[in-house]
This record gives structure tokens, C-alpha cells and sequence, in this order.
């Protein structure tokens, strides 16, 4: 085997590590918070196949986040196809769609890949998963918690121009109790991204702050693409921050909610933003 097909094939190697036996069971702990999600983007010597690999690995956690899953890659740009999301309501470990969604995306030479199984928090639990959430070309995956009357006033000034897509005005009478507290964070992103002339990471760390100010308690741990870089703001305490993994030699890098990614991946301190491009090493700011 050339030294070249090896340096390719090493995070094949390294992600077949992280990936459980038998995919359609459930792990064997129960995660410590709501939701599970993970992201990978490609480096340009990534073989997509990787890709499968990873998804299986968020597919058993099914089992302890029901309330269905959801899944958004971004093609080759040559292949001129927006952001592609698949979504299910049934549990990831038991939807038999789920185990093709991986497939798909490596046939599209996927750059960037994010995968969400759900245990709402919040209103709306029995629709197919809405994360990621995808808008403006980003795509986004939120597992935590945060106080939604706390954040709305933040929200408010930008809802007329972006409102929410998902709505349950049986849940409360108040506004802010009918979303989904995940699409309040990402809307507040999108507008702090308009407002920043399109930097995403600035943006993220406007969020954080803003998260910061009026719910220092929230659970904010984010993944975020644009199909060329991965953002991944980890927040969610002990036992609740997201690890991550990048392969030197084809540049590809991971990340996922602990319980999904392996111990032996890097975890990201609390309230510290990863910010990964297509062929480069990561960074890690903190909040």
C-alpha cells in the first residue's frame, strides 16, 4: 500500500474505532443531557465514506432521544445541489430509513455533515426532527436548554424579518412558549451574522454572549456549517461538553456530543468555540 492510500485511509481507521458494534441498539448509558448530535467536515483527502461510519455512530442514542431525528449534508459544489436535509419522527435506532441517509450523503462527495437525534425540551415534540435547522445556506444543531422568556426579548426585534418556522400556539398563550428554544438561537445567529457582514464566527461569539448575559445557566451546545467550515460552541457543564477529533493528514475533523464520540477524542472546554475550515487545522476560542 503507497504512503498516500494510507494517509487516506487513516481516518477510516481512527472513525471505525468510534462506531458501536451494532448500530440498531442502544447504548449502554443513557447520555447525561437531551439530545445528541454530531458534525464532521471533510478534509480534501477524506474518501467520503467516512460518512456513513459517523451517522451510525448517533444512531443507536435513538433509544434515549425519541423524538426523531434529522440529518443535513452540503454537496460537492460542483454538483450545483443545495444543503440536502433528511428527517425522520420515529427513534433513529429503530427508523429503518435512517441507516441509508449516511449512503446518500457519500454518493453526493458530501463536504460537511450534521446529524441530530432529539429528546424535545421544549414544544412540538411529535414532528420529525427540525434540527439541524437549515437557513441562509447555514445549517444548525443545538443540544441543551435554554429560558425562553429570558432569551425572546433578545429574539423579538428580528422575528418580523425572520420568523419562526415552527410554531405551537396550542403550548402557551405567551409568544415566546410557543417555539422551539433551539430556533430562537438560531435566528438570533443569523441576524448577528447579517450584522457582522456575513462572519459566522463573529456571530457565534455574539450568540454566546448574548446566551451568557441572560441565561448564564443555558445548555448551548451548537454545531453549525456552511458546507466549507464547522462551528461547534460547547456549553453544557460536566459531563455535557462536545469532543472533538481532526486528522492532520487529510484534515478532516469531528465533532459530537460526549457518549457519541469516543474518550479518546479532545474535549472542548466549556464555553469555547471550535471553528474548523475546509484543509485547515481547527481553532479553539474561548468565550
Amino acid at each position: 500500500m503507497s504512503l498516500l492510500r494510507f494517509l487516506r485511509l487513516l481516518p477510516l481507521l481512527l472513525l471505525l474505532l468510534w462506531v458501536p458494534s451494532d448500530s440498531g441498539k442502544a447504548p449502554l448509558r443513557a447520555p447525561p443531557h437531551n439530545c445528541r448530535l454530531c458534525g464532521v467536515l471533510r478534509g480534501p483527502l477524506t474518501p467520503p465514506v467516512v460518512l456513513p461510519w459517523i451517522l451510525d455512530a448517533l444512531r443507536p442514542h435513538g433509544a434515549q432521544n425519541r423524538n426523531g431525528w434529522g440529518v443535513v449534508w452540503f454537496p460537492m459544489p460542483d454538483l450545483d445541489l443545495d444543503p440536502i436535509a433528511r428527517r425522520g419522527g420515529p427513534p433513529s435506532h429503530s427508523d429503518t430509513r435512517y441507516p441509508g441517509v449516511g449512503r446518500e450523503a457519500a454518493r453526493h462527495l458530501a463536504r460537511a455533515v450534521v446529524g441530530h437525534v432529539r429528546l424535545s425540551t421544549s414544544v412540538l415534540s411529535g414532528i420529525p426532527d427540525p434540527h439541524p435547522f437549515v437557513r441562509e445556506g447555514l445549517a444548525f444543531a443545538h443540544n441543551g436548554t435554554i429560558n425562553r422568556t429570558a432569551f425572546h426579548p433578545l429574539v423579538q426585534p428580528h422575528l418580523n424579518r425572520r420568523p419562526v418556522d415552527h410554531r405551537d400556539t396550542l403550548a402557551s398563550s405567551q409568544p415566546e412558549l410557543q417555539c422551539i428554544d433551539s430556533e430562537l438561537l438560531f435566528i438570533y445567529l443569523l441576524a448577528m451574522r447579517e450584522q457582522r457582514n456575513g462572519n459566522t464566527t463573529a456571530a457565534m461569539k455574539d450568540l454566546a454572549k448574548a446566551v451568557r448575559k441572560v441565561d448564564p445557566l443555558a445548555t448551548v451546545n451548537l454545531v453549525v456549517s456552511d458546507g466549507r467550515n464547522l462551528w461547534a460552541l460547547s456549553r453544557g457543564g460536566a459531563g455535557n461538553l462536545l469532543r472533538w477529533f481532526h486528522d492532520p493528514f487529510t484534515h478532516a475533523t469531528g465533532v459530537a456530543s460526549e457518549g457519541v464520540s469516543p474518550a479518546w477524542w479532545g474535549e472542548i472546554p466549556d464555553w469555547t468555540l471550535l471553528v474548523a475550515g475546509w484543509g485547515k487545522k481547527p481553532k479553539l476560542l474561548k468565550m
